[in-house]
């Protein structure tokens, strides 16, 4: 992984990494052959024949050590040299250490820099011709593999069963860096590649280094989700490591503890240095509630609230149209969490005082809102506030973010644009979903650091300006990508589910009310509804969303024609269904959810009950297996819910088998189970969803199975 780190991070880092073993293949004894131009080349000059490929194809431990040894090599050395057309040497990467030889990546960061330069010159001067075959010859090297995902995730032998893991982190970080290669080519210079998937694989070695470096397990998913490099350097440069264990003892893959707050008083504002006593600053409700009748909102004067010759409802100001101001966005449980009755400890106050007059702040602005301050205990108040929190924040010259641990981290102690935006995207502030809210609603996003404020958007300015100047690392535009989805200014839900997926929300039923404020939608309308009928209300309002939406990776509603429909979109799923799916082809209507999907229809009704493991479908020459799921978890293979009982007669796929087989065949499909139920909308079958299959495709069809040809068709599924 050394490639990812930049020269000052490697010499500060560099015992920290995990080094890669070695299996030891000879890549240098064919130094008299050519460079190889592609996988297979490769393994052909060092004496493998194609019969010996396939078999190392169908089963890695066939040829035990040396099969793997040359399978390592030939991913390794046999990828750049497919892209160079020049003999890598081992010694620019092998290096021997205490326990025997390691990988290190180091010299592909150069590599990269002259590959990646080269395109961006070609771009220039217009040799698409170039390019096009450059394209090529990456993504042959891309998709030849993705060909090897499946011998990866195989059962294997006890004896080889600690390599495979190494194996696929290795192979994911070099394809992480040939995506990165790719993503330079003009879109019209590029195909469709095969994707290497490396989710959740080497889980058991991620947690473990978590927990010896006392990171929160909560960020796992989330970083597995954004690739193989954000772990890895997530793992290696953050500067909040705690081998102790004590920050997140309590923690768990579901969440973080210690991010976890509500918005009650039950916590308290704590001050800013233990053992301060200073007193605490509030204002008047009677204030307040005036503002608020006359259907306006306020913000407080800093300079006011500080002086001691001047009562704090003075410091109340009234909003006017254009009037600057800076609104705080914090998480509670961080120490500021309060309301106006109670009030702010002085010594907090003084320090949000100087975060106003740091000098990149627009305007050095004196005036300010935060909930802690503004949002009193009186119910009908309260709710009064929050019913324009939306204007609040978006009418603000600019949104801080203030997070206890980022407000310990010095800018001399981030190394790297990457670092500081995992950091920032892993910080408890960015874990919230009210914080999420606000922080979309912002014309500016900016946050506070121990020795200053940085702008978001002058962050993604520096990441995109690697890119553009192919100085990046494989994680540039990853982190790029996921900061757009707080700053970018779009309404599409879809467009920045990426990173509201992994939020948490103490109150379920505000899932929708923040989705409805940031789609435009009338959250008073909401306000009348609870539990899974609020959120079915919210689908009825978007209206028009992805196909793929039907199989979520999420528990459904329990409402009527909304069966369908996901309760929650916060479960961090990595769901091919609508990840990327930018194309709004589902109509929701009254009626259902109406949508064209691949459809197998079944001449009599079939049952699925906890007495089986699984049902089997046939699809000419395509075997489907298919494994019940619910709430997000996938049912053992020896039994399924032994309460479940459900009758259906078709099956819905996300996707035409064959096709799937082509594009991620190593991957399960995503199926439902749905029973006719009439006609809806013309001539168009209803159905009743039932319950979601994960399938498993094989390329042979055994036993009695019924044969049937499936075929795209538009339904209605309530």
């Amino acid at each position: 992984m050394e490639h990812l780190l930049n020269d000052a991070e490697l010499q500060k880092y560099e015992a920290r990494i995990v080094p890669i073993p070695w299996l030891s293949f000879d890549h240098d004894r064919s130094r008299m052959y050519p460079s190889a131009s592609s996988l297979e080349s490769y393994a052909s000059f060092r004496g493998w024949e194609n019969e010996q490929l396939r078999s190392l194809k169908a089963d890695p431990c066939t040829h035990k050590m040396n099969g793997l040894a040359m399978l390592q090599s030939m991913i390794v050395f046999g990828t750049w040299e497919a892209l160079t057309g020049k003999v890598v040497p081992s010694r620019d990467m092998i290096f021997d250490s205490p326990n025997g030889p390691v990988l290190r990546s180091t010299k592909l960061r150069s590599l990269l820099l002259r590959l990646t330069k080269s395109i961006i010159q070609a771009k220039h001067v217009g040799n698409f011709t170039d390019l096009r075959s450059r394209a090529r010859r990456v993504e042959h090297v891309c998709n030849s593999i993705a060909a090897w995902q499946n011998a990866f995730r195989a059962d294997h032998s006890s004896e080889f069963q600690m390599i495979f893991p190494i194996l696929i982190r290795q192979t994911a970080l070099i394809f992480d860096a040939l995506t990165m290669l790719l993503s330079h080519f003009p879109r019209e210079c590029r195909e469709h590649v095969q994707y290497f998937h490396h989710l959740n694989e080497n889980s058991e070695f991620y947690n473990h280094r978590f927990k010896e470096y006392g990171l929160c397990p909560s960020h796992y998913a989330y970083l597995d989700f954004v690739g193989q490099s954000a772990l890895e350097v997530f793992c290696v440069t953050s500067p909040h490591q705690d081998p102790s264990g004590v920050l997140h003892r309590h923690c768990s893959s579901q969440g973080c503890q210690r991010a976890a707050s509500s918005r009650t008083p039950r916590l308290k504002p704590r001050h800013v240095a233990d053992g301060c006593t200073c007193v605490s600053v509030s204002i008047p409700t009677a204030r307040i509630g005036e503002v608020l009748a006359s259907g306006n909102y306020f913000v407080l004067d800093m300079a006011r609230l500080l002086d001691e010759a001047s009562t704090n409802d003075k410091a109340l100001v009234p909003y006017e149209n254009k009037l600057s101001y800076v609104a705080f966005s914090h998480v509670w449980s961080h120490g500021l969490g309060s309301t106006a009755d109670d009030g702010l400890p002085l010594c907090q106050l003084l320090r949000l005082s100087q975060l106003l007059q740091d000098e990149s702040n627009p305007g050095r602005k004196k005036l300010f809102w935060i909930d802690s301050l503004c949002i009193p205990k009186d119910y009908d108040q309260k709710m009064m506030t929050i019913g324009i929190m939306d204007q609040i924040y978006r009418n603000a010259v600019a949104v801080m973010a203030l997070d206890s641990t980022l407000q310990e981290l010095r800018f001399d102690q981030v190394l790297s644009y990457e670092t500081l935006a995992l950091e920032i995207l892993l910080s408890d502030w960015n874990q919230r979903l009210w914080t999420f809210q606000e922080a979309r609603l912002a014309k500016s996003l900016v946050v506070a650091l121990k020795d200053g404020i940085i702008f978001l958007e002058h962050l993604c300015d520096a990441l995109l300006g690697k890119y553009e100047q192919g100085s990046s690392s494989p994680l540039t535009m990853k982190c790029w990508a996921q900061l757009q989805c707080l700053i970018s200014q779009t309404d599409g839900l879809f467009g920045w589910l990426d990173l509201l997926q992994f939020r948490s929300c103490g109150v379920p039923s505000d899932e929708a009310l923040v989705i409805a404020t940031l789609t435009g939608n009338d959250t008073a309308t909401l306000t009348h509804f609870t539990e899974d009928f609020r959120m079915a209300k919210l689908w009825a309002m978007l209206r028009r969303v992805p196909s793929g939406i039907l199989f979520h990776n999420s528990s459904k509603l329990a409402v009527e024609n909304y069966r369908w429909a996901p309760r929650s979109l916060l479960c961090g799923s990595a769901e091919t269904g609508i990840r990327g799916q930018t194309v709004f082809d589902a109509e929701v209507t009254p009626q259902g959810l109406r949508a064209e999907y691949f459809l197998v229809v079944f001449e009599e009704q079939k049952l699925i009950d906890g007495s089986m493991s699984s049902i089997d479908l046939r699809l000419q020459d395509l075997r489907i297996r298919c494994y019940h799921q619910d709430n997000n978890r996938v049912q053992p293979k020896t039994t399924l819910d032994q309460d479940l009982r459900l009758w259906f007669d078709a099956v819905a796929l996300i996707r035409d088998p064959v096709d799937h087989m082509k594009m991620i065949g190593n991957t399960a499909i995503s199926a439902v189970a749905l029973l006719e139920d009439g006609c809806g909308n013309g001539d168009l079958r209803r159905y009743r969803y039932q319950c979601q299959f994960r399938g498993r495709i094989s390329r042979h069809a055994f036993g009695s199975l019924e044969s049937k040809v499936g075929k795209f068709e538009t339904i209605i599924i309530s």
